[in-house]
């Protein structure tokens, strides 16, 4: 009887998930390459776990793109047999464009392959108003207290109260939200949001790198309303102001206590002395000026003046 025809044999494995395998296994290949270059196939292929036929078709493609090559000094194998032909990253045919952006300045730079800067540039941002974040200092002789009294401010934000703000923020539907599950995955862009964009940013951000479900959310917003919250000892807090303002990161801060009168006395009566000591507060006012004097801001002209003629 004739044989019949075997059937083909059809990869359970779909096209586009081999062509991430490869992929994946390339950078595999590429990282090996990296961290101990130069250095051998047949070693790429143990420290990897792949086939050093699948090693060696790596290292062609690789190759031909640029990214590595051969060393020039072939390495001798301690059986018998050609000498291995090391591979290495190849530094001198690319680099790779960085870009930083701080408050004071932005960063420009070229780096190699490995990350080494070739050249680097800082410019220096022309700012015209001064950068004043809100802070809401939370004052505890020990740092154990003032997150005591942190806890006791968030324990009195009514959740549903808060609920509503949040969906107003967020431009969502009221009940769209609910308390124990996180954000929802398709809340729109920052450039289709009308109003606060940077508001929405930093809280949609602040949601998703921390995992928080709504309620936690609204705690973690409440007491600051989305601002920076410092709680700590007097010490800790003047830390914080110190390392913002040296650093660039702000010229001043706009004090926002969590509850008045006392959380506005308790950080004059022990926040201050500690800035002033350090030399970042002024010890009295001078001569009676303006806000817009004090902080060198240019008077804006009158649109309603009109200009003498002589």
């Amino acid at each position: 009887m004739p044989r019949s025809a075997a059937p083909a044999l059809v990869s359970p494995v779909p096209r586009a998930a081999d062509r991430d395998r490869r992929r994946t296994s390339a950078s595999v290949v590429l990282r090996s390459v990296l961290e101990h270059g130069p250095v051998a196939r047949s070693t790429v292929a143990r420290l990897t776990g792949l086939s050093p036929a699948s090693v060696t078709e790596h290292c062609a493609r690789l190759a031909a793109l640029g990214l590595i090559r051969e060393s020039a000094a072939p390495r001798r194998s301690r059986g018998v047999g050609r000498p291995h032909v090391p591979v290495e990253l190849d530094d001198a045919r690319f680099v790779v464009g960085g870009v930083h952006v701080a408050v004071p300045y932005t960063t420009v730079a070229l780096l190699d392959l490995r990350g080494r800067v070739l050249a680097r540039r800082e410019l220096k941002h022309r700012l015209t108003e001064p950068v004043l974040p809100g802070i809401v200092p939370v004052v505890g002789s020990t740092e154990a207290e003032a997150r005591a009294a942190e806890r006791v401010l968030e324990d009195h934000i009514v959740p549903e109260h808060g609920l509503k703000r949040l969906e107003r923020l967020l431009q969502l539907a009221p009940g769209s939200l609910e308390l124990d599950r996180r954000l929802p995955e398709d809340l729109p862009p920052e450039s289709a949001v009308e109003g606060a964009k940077s508001r929405y940013t930093l809280v949609v951000s602040l949601a998703r790198r921390e995992q928080l479900t709504v309620r936690r959310l609204i705690g973690r917003l409440g007491g600051g309303r989305g601002h920076q919250t410092f709680a700590g000892t007097p010490e800790q807090i003047a830390d914080r102001i110190e390392t913002w303002f040296t650093q660039g990161a702000a010229d001043g801060f706009n004090v926002m206590p969590p509850v008045l009168p006392s959380g506005l006395d308790a950080f004059v009566d022990h926040v201050v002395p500690v800035l002033r000591a350090r030399g970042l507060f002024r010890e009295e006012y001078g001569p009676r000026r303006t806000l817009r004097e004090r902080y060198g801001l240019p008077r804006p002209a009158n649109q309603y003046l009109t200009p003498a003629h002589g």
